[in-house]
């Protein structure tokens, strides 16, 4: 919504969206920390975790969680920050937050120099305070290094006017992966059945095709800010030549990473074990990744700037329904049914991939979105007072 108004020049509303995101963040925060401290015990026990262990998960949800409103505010400010273009700053402060955590891990768990040794507890402690230092730099860049004014004075009447077009997007965009990531634990068990060879694979390529994997996702993010400002400014078609190219980089990206990881799995894999069957087997299901990789770059990018013209619901939709009543009956049938294993359930894979990513082209090619953005409905809702007005013709 911030990089519409920013693409529209509507720089008025800017700060007030900017307050309601961090208000809104805020409060999430504060309800997820309350309800993850209360539910601690409860957690452990679904986790399976007994005795000590179970004790141990308690002490560090408890720990963490009433410190979980920091880490929503530093999302707020770096969805502040990226919505301007400057996403090297994100960067920056993940890298900081990353060194403060490794550091105080090093002397809170174990210890060291004369600090007490608190175990579980020390890397909860942790986290905690690394959070707390990225949402500050974050805040600092915020009100110091960009035109990212917080106008909380101007958010007054307007909270709900504003956090509605926010949630409109990030309630279905929130859906997707939460489906993707359950159905993603079915497949898991899935795969279990199939032995221990076929799970040490599927985790060893899994960490071989993060690379590729990252690369989309990184694309899929900028592109999702660029197409944003496109859209607030009304440059459609410039909207949509952006898309193309951002697929095409995308597609083609993924398809060289892929193969070279295809080309050199022996080698790579050999990183991981030096188990003959697993060997094999990664490259085979890594040749069947090249199809996956290219309807997971489509997904990603495409399905990006559908949320980014705030058609979120179709794509969110569309997603969980494929995955559910296509990718996890396939990957049954392919890898239990027909006993192809796990090559077979990649396959299911990377066909739900490809085929949510050429429906979300199509949605895209037909032009809904273009009707989808704050101003779009805000321009409809103009249109259909002026006709309301006019005096009736007898």
């Amino acid at each position: 919504m911030a990089s519409q108004r920013l693409g529209a020049g509507d720089f008025t509303m800017l700060g007030p969206t900017y307050a309601a995101l961090v208000i809104l963040a805020l409060l999430i925060g504060l309800i997820a920390g309350g309800v993850l401290y209360l539910a601690a015990p409860a957690i452990a026990a679904i986790l399976g975790l007994q005795g000590e262990m179970a004790a141990l998960a308690v002490a560090y949800l408890r720990v963490l969680s009433p410190a979980l409103f920091l880490l929503s505010l530093r999302f707020a400010f770096s969805a502040i920050i990226a919505s301007q273009g400057q996403t090297q700053w994100n960067m920056r402060i993940a890298l900081v937050m990353n060194v403060v955590n490794l550091t105080l891990n090093y002397f809170l768990v174990f210890g060291h120099w004369g600090v007490p040794a608190l175990g579980v507890q020390g890397v909860a402690l942790a986290s905690a305070v690394s959070w707390a230092v990225s949402f500050g730099i974050a805040a600092w860049v915020c009100r110091s290094k960009l035109q990212a004014k917080l106008s909380f004075r101007d958010l007054q009447g307007r909270f709900a006017q504003l956090t509605r077009p926010i949630l409109r997007i990030a309630v279905p965009a929130s859906l997707e992966p939460i489906s993707f990531q359950s159905c993603q634990l079915v497949i898991t068990g899935l795969v279990i059945a199939l032995g221990e060879t076929a799970l040490t694979t599927r985790i060893y390529v899994l960490n071989l095709l993060t690379v590729s994997i990252l690369w989309c996702v990184s694309l899929g993010l900028g592109n999702q800010i660029k197409i944003a400002h496109l859209i607030g400014a009304r440059r459609f078609e410039d909207a949509h030549r952006q898309l193309i190219a951002t697929t095409r980089v995308a597609v083609g990206g993924a398809l060289l990473i892929t193969f070279a990881l295809f080309l050199a799995s022996s080698p790579l894999l050999t990183l991981f074990t030096e188990d003959p069957s697993v060997l094999a087997l990664g490259s085979t299901v890594l040749m069947v990744a090249l199809l996956a990789e290219v309807g997971r770059a489509l997904n990603i990018v495409v399905g990006s700037c559908l949320r980014a013209s705030g058609d979120a619901f179709f794509n969110s939709a569309m997603g969980i329904v494929v995955m559910w009543l296509g990718a996890l009956p396939l990957a049954y049938a392919f890898g239990i049914t027909f006993a192809w294993g796990l090559v077979g359930i990649w396959f299911a894979m990377a066909l739900d991939e490809l085929l949510r990513g050429i429906i979300a082209y199509w949605r895209w090619r037909s032009g809904r979105w273009r009707k989808k953005g704050v101003y779009a409905e805000a321009d409809a809702r103009s249109q259909k007072e002026a006709r309301d007005q006019q005096p009736e013709i007898p």
